[in-house]
């Protein structure tokens, strides 16, 4: 609701629902409002009359959104279901990295709805409180070369689907509650270089 009353009503750049990037600028305020806004470490320009892909840790392409980086940026609250409307997207990296004071807090699951950016490259959650299990529709994200879920509250087991993830090359979901065994699925995973899952409630051989 912030999000859209910014938007109507507060956004100095006033865009009307014809203009082409008027739904990403919505998007952008929605993680904004959604993750702790004035919490936040470093929010240059966001929500002023600059150009969207000129806010801090947006970077696009053409005027579309690619990238979200906001490492150790204090974020705090839950990750937005509709970042998926972002279809171009091909990097989101919201790291907490520790102790520091800057660190993220994000809170809640992963959205299923992230599954529908089917351009994704590189998705990194790790350092926040994330909990619940690990969605197996990230399996449908078959251009994903990294994912990095460390250092969470995840449980439940690994969904085989990721061994669907036939381009991944890191796979990081050290430091959860996840339990049973490896699917045998990530033995085929001929891409994968590199591979932590300690600290876990893992059991079974190898």
């Amino acid at each position: 609701a912030m999000a859209m009353e910014w938007l109507l009503n507060e956004d100095p750049r006033q865009l009307n629902k014809a203009s082409p990037n008027v739904e990403q600028r919505f998007i952008l305020a929605l993680l904004y409002y959604s993750t702790g806004a004035e919490r936040w470490t470093r929010a240059n320009r966001f929500l002023t009359t600059e150009d969207e892909c000129k806010w801090y840790g947006v970077s696009c392409v053409d005027g579309i959104v690619h990238f979200i980086a906001m490492t150790q940026n204090n974020m705090f609250g839950t990750i937005p279901p509709e970042l998926s409307k972002l279809s171009l997207l091909q990097r989101i990296d919201f790291s907490g990295y520790g102790m520091s004071r800057s660190t993220n807090r994000l809170w809640g699951t992963i959205p299923t709805s992230i599954a529908k950016l089917r351009n994704l490259v590189k998705l990194s959650f790790s350092s926040n409180n994330l909990s619940g299990p690990i969605p197996s529709e990230l399996g449908q994200l078959t251009r994903l070369r990294e994912l990095i879920i460390s250092n969470n509250r995840f449980t439940g087991s690994i969904p085989t689907q990721i061994g669907q993830l036939t381009e991944l090359q890191s796979l990081f979901f050290e430091w959860n509650n996840v339990s049973f065994t490896l699917p045998n699925e990530l033995y085929d995973m001929k891409n994968l270089t590199a591979f932590d899952c300690t600290i876990n409630m893992l059991s079974g051989s190898i």
